[in-house]
């Protein structure tokens, strides 16, 4: 009603209708959850959100038990896509989210023979505040740490700090510092009006 409110960051609910927009096929095939295995947002068609989840822990948690078995940890990769968690951990831990994982984050599943659980960002704003409370090797359901055991899964880990962190990768220095001033000069006529307003 004309009364300056602040600044606003706008983003994308990524729940089953964005990934079926993101990866594909009809919303209605997605399973959706947030926050953990209990908080549905969909069932997709022929499936059980929960239950599919909770198929991938179990399936997490069998490598935990034999971390030297490539069958287990087959198995899992039939169920969890493994770079895009090992991506979204290095995201989190890299910014020290500190209101998260055990809440602020959705996963989506496509109910289908290649459908792998993916995890995505939501809620990230305790972010870079140094607040002493990291959270390296946390993760939804703990997954991580039920597979840093195995070899495959921590070659795969390292294959992707490589990426992330050097030779001009997202996360190395001179990369995520010009991201990060970018949007600071977006911001620095506007936090006068915000700083006012609060």
């Amino acid at each position: 009603n004309g009364l300056y409110w602040g600044m606003y960051y706008i983003h994308e609910r990524p729940d089953h209708t964005w990934a079926a927009q993101m990866f594909g096929a009809n919303e209605d095939e997605y399973d959706a959850i947030k926050h953990n295995s209990g908080g549905v947002i969909n069932n997709g068609i022929g499936g059980s959100a929960t239950a599919n989840y909770n198929s991938m822990v179990s399936a997490a948690n069998a490598v935990q038990s034999d971390p030297a078995s490539l069958a287990k940890y087959n198995t899992l990769t039939q169920k969890l896509d493994v770079d895009n968690l090992i991506t979204y951990l290095l995201a989190n831990w890299f910014c020290d989210n500190g209101d998260w994982p055990h809440k602020n984050w959705y996963a989506t599943h496509r109910n289908h023979p290649d459908g792998r659980w993916r995890f995505h960002s939501w809620d990230a704003e305790h972010t870079v505040e140094n607040n002493g409370d990291r959270k390296f090797g946390a993760s939804p359901s703990d997954i991580h740490n039920k597979l840093d055991g195995n070899t495959e899964y921590r070659i795969r880990f390292a294959d992707l700090v490589h990426r992330s962190f050097f030779n001009g990768g997202p996360l190395s220095y001179l990369p995520s510092t010009q991201i990060f001033q970018a949007r600071m000069n977006q911001l620095d006529r506007a936090i006068v009006g915000e700083s006012a307003r609060w």
